[in-house]
C-alpha cells in the first residue's frame, strides 16, 4: 500500500516524526508542499499517524509495531519531501530502522535513532543534534554553526563540516561517545563525560 499526504508550508513551522522499524528519510526536493509518503503493508501504513498539531506536521508509528517487527518480516518506508524554502523545526526519530537525512535546511535539527544505521549529508541549520546509541553515524556537507553528536556505542565519521568556533563552547562541535556502563557515582560519570568530549573531540577535528 502506498500512501501520500500534503501540507501547506506556509502552515507548517516544524515536523517531526517518531518511528519504531520504519525506516525514514527526510530531504529537500522541488516540491510545493511538505510532501509525507508511506509505502509497507496495508495495515501498517493505515496505523500510520500523520497530522498537523498547532503549526506542526507530525508523523507517529505505534510503538507496539516494534513487537510486530520482530516477530515478522515486515517492512515500511516512510519518505518526507521538504520545499527547499522552508526553513523550519525537524524532530527526527527511529528505533531499529535507517534513518537518511539530506539537502535539507532548518532551524534546529534533531535526529535520533536508537540502533538503526543515521546519514546526514548537507545539512544546513543553526544547530544540529545527531544522538545514537549503537548504530553507525555518517556525516558529510554540515553546514551549522552548532554542532552535537551523542553516540554510546556506534561508529562516527564525519567529513566536510564547516563550523563557526570549535569544541567546547556553542556555536561550535561537541562530540560525545561512551562506551561500556557508566559509574554509579554522579562525580564519576561527570568525569567519564569529560573525557569521552575530549578524546571524541580530538578525533572528529583530526579527521575533518
Amino acid at each position: 500500500m502506498n500512501k501520500i499526504e500534503t501540507f501547506s508550508p506556509t502552515q507548517i513551522t516544524g515536523v517531526e516524526a517518531h518511528l519504531a522499524w520504519a525506516s525514514l528519510e527526510v530531504l529537500a526536493d522541488d516540491v510545493n508542499e511538505l510532501q509525507v509518503m508511506a509505502a509497507g503493508n496495508d495495515k501498517d501504513v493505515s496505523d500510520l499517524r500523520i497530522q498537523e498539531k498547532e503549526g506542526r506536521l507530525v508523523v507517529e508509528q505505534p510503538t507496539y509495531g516494534l513487537s510486530i517487527k520482530l516477530n515478522s518480516e515486515r517492512w515500511m518506508q516512510i519518505v518526507i519531501r521538504l520545499p527547499r524554502s522552508w526553513k523550519g523545526a525537524l524532530d527526527m526519530s527511529t528505533i531499529t530502522a535507517p534513518l537518511r537525512a539530506r539537502g535539507i535546511s532548518g532551524t534546529d535539527v534533531t535526529l535520533d535513532s536508537v540502533s538503526g544505521d543515521m546519514r546526514a549529508a548537507n545539512i544546513n541549520a543553526i544547530a544540529l543534534t545527531l544522538r545514537q546509541v549503537s548504530g553507525g553515524i555518517q556525516a558529510q556537507d554540515l553546514n551549522c554553526d552548532h554542532v552535537s553528536v551523542r553516540t554510546v556505542s556506534g561508529g562516527m565519521g564525519s567529513r566536510k563540516s564547516a563550523l563557526t568556533q570549535a569544541w567546547p563552547g556553542p556555536p561550535g562541535l561537541l562530540v560525545a561517545r561512551t562506551t561500556g556502563r557508566m559509574p554509579r557515582s554522579a562525580r564519576a560519570r561527570r568525569r567519564e563525560r569529560r573525557n569521552s568530549y575530549t578524546s571524541c573531540e580530538k578525533c572528529v577535528s583530526s579527521s575533518m
